[in-house]
């Protein structure tokens, strides 16, 4: 019996909405039933694959009403189109896929590979790294 509660509370969805008010960025979606201890927003530049994730707890919005840029801020997101789903958890695992929202963010729209670079080294070894500028023609 505890099998499948556990397992009906992890297939639960939330509704993931996008608050479509002119001057606002705000990610809701309706509570999850059951013990949920917070929730996981995914993202990313392609529907069905998201490779950036945040823990935002136990709330039902990111963003700021009334406040434009305030996801991308949050996020820390170049221009172009992305996408969202949440996932609710506790302590059995996480839910399924919310709905998709979508996010288009203005500007000039960087390849594929311009997220930022982590780059990992030993705390003896000094980068430098030098911005090339374009020669005038």
């Amino acid at each position: 019996m505890k099998k499948i509660l556990v397992k009906i509370l992890v297939l639960i969805l939330v509704v993931l909405m996008w608050t479509g008010i002119a001057s606002s960025e705000l990610l809701k979606w309706d509570a999850s039933t059951g013990n949920v201890d917070g929730y996981i927003v995914y993202y990313g530049t392609k529907t069905g694959v998201y490779p950036f994730s945040e823990d935002v707890g136990n709330v039902l919005a990111v963003g700021v009403e009334n406040q434009d840029g305030a996801l991308a801020e949050h996020f820390k997101l170049n221009p172009g189109t992305w996408y969202f789903i949440v996932r609710a958890y506790n302590i059995a695992g996480e839910s399924g896929d919310s709905n998709t929202a979508t996010l288009v963010i203005e500007g000039h729209v960087p390849p594929d590979d311009a997220y930022p670079i982590k780059i990992v080294v030993p705390s003896t070894t000094t980068i430098t790294i030098t911005r090339s500028e374009q020669p005038n023609e």
